[in-house]
């Protein structure tokens, strides 16, 4: 017999060392099928079909909840399709989200998808140019920082660590894996100490992905 999608997708987590809430599968591919339908308005990501997302983009953003063990909050610059804020808000009841972005379009997406998967009060947008000065641009420093191909590395640390709170985490997605010395180094250049590095494959996809793990001090 055939598995469900839902099944398959809580097989696929697992592989990512993920183990989804009871309500996670469905409201992931909910998620999935919603950004499928907006990508046929907007351009939100390059994957259109329901399962291309899950696969390219979903399980990608799960990969990350063992960099999230014990984190009370989030924040996801330039979030744009909710990638990879929405995947782990479902994946982590307990974590509260703030989704950033500067184009409307892609806020409204956001706003859309936080109301049908009854994250409301848990998780929250803003449209917002970000300028790296939190306090007049009302965003509330968080103790993790995300973002997914916002900016190379050094320039995207400089920017984060604004919006860290003190001894706060940042999370830089790499495409490959550098050396500890050359992680090292972009952390003094860049003001916030390299604490750990984790390389991991995706089921189905070609290539490895590597997380890096910064601390504001």
């Amino acid at each position: 017999m055939d598995k469900s999608p839902q099944d398959r997708l809580v097989e696929e987590a697992a592989l990512v060392g993920v183990s989804l809430p009871p309500d996670g599968a469905a409201k992931l591919i909910q998620y999935a099928e919603l950004l499928s339908r907006w990508n046929r308005r907007i351009r939100l990501t390059g994957a259109r079909s329901t399962e291309a997302i899950l696969g390219e983009h979903v399980l990608d953003a799960l990969a990350l909840v063992p960099e999230l063990k014990g984190a009370g909050d989030l924040l996801d610059l330039g979030s744009g399709a909710g990638l990879p804020g929405i995947p782990l808000a479902v994946a982590l009841p307990q974590l509260r989200v703030h989704l950033i972005d500067a184009i409307g379009k892609k806020v409204a997406f956001l706003k859309s998808a936080i109301a049908t998967l009854s994250l409301v009060g848990r998780v929250r947008a803003s449209q917002i140019r970000l300028q790296g000065n939190p306090g007049s641009e009302g965003v509330v420093p968080a103790g993790t920082v995300v973002a997914r191909a916002l900016l190379g590395p050094e320039p995207y640390l400089l920017l984060a660590k604004q919006y860290a709170a003190p001894q706060g985490r940042i999370l830089c997605l790499l495409g490959t894996l550098p050396s500890k010395e050359m992680l090292t180094s972009l952390g003094e250049r860049s003001g916030v100490p390299f604490v750990a590095v984790r390389n991991y494959r995706l089921p189905n996809r070609v290539g490895p992905r590597t997380v890096a793990v910064f601390r504001k001090p």
